[in-house]
């Protein structure tokens, strides 16, 4: 089981967890919209401007995942994508953790760009920064 923690207001990040739901055929990733205060709340040791500057999970032993990990964790936990495990690799995964934190860094804006949908508080919040 895997508790996965994402932006619900984000079109890129929403449209990430519908692919992932969909792959979910046997429910092993709880989803939670840090919007929704009141799913967020369940978890105090989450703070919601670090679940909204990166992706955070908590696997079934209790450890935090951030970023890629929990990105890759995720698509693992569903049978789905298995090449991104080769961004785990020790030389890689500095690299890739160094690419991923530059685009959750700027995902807001990134997501303002190629996607008008419904794209109100966090696309936003990206351009004030």
């Amino acid at each position: 089981m895997l508790t996965l923690f994402y932006d619900g207001a984000c079109p890129l990040c929403a449209r990430e967890i519908a692919a992932l739901k969909g792959h979910d055929v046997n429910n092993v990733i709880s989803f939670v919209d840090i919007n929704d205060q009141a799913q967020l709340s369940k978890y105090p040791h989450i703070s919601y401007s670090d679940a909204q500057a990166v992706l955070h999970a908590i696997d079934a032993q209790g450890n935090i995942l951030l970023g890629l990990d929990a990105n890759v964790a995720a698509w693992n936990c569903v049978g789905r994508m298995a090449w991104l495990n080769v961004l785990r690799a020790p030389v890689i995964k500095v690299i890739a953790d160094f690419f991923y934190r530059m685009f959750a860094k700027h995902r807001t804006k990134i997501s303002g760009l190629i996607s008008s949908k419904h794209c109100q508080q966090s696309c936003r919040r990206g351009d004030e920064s």
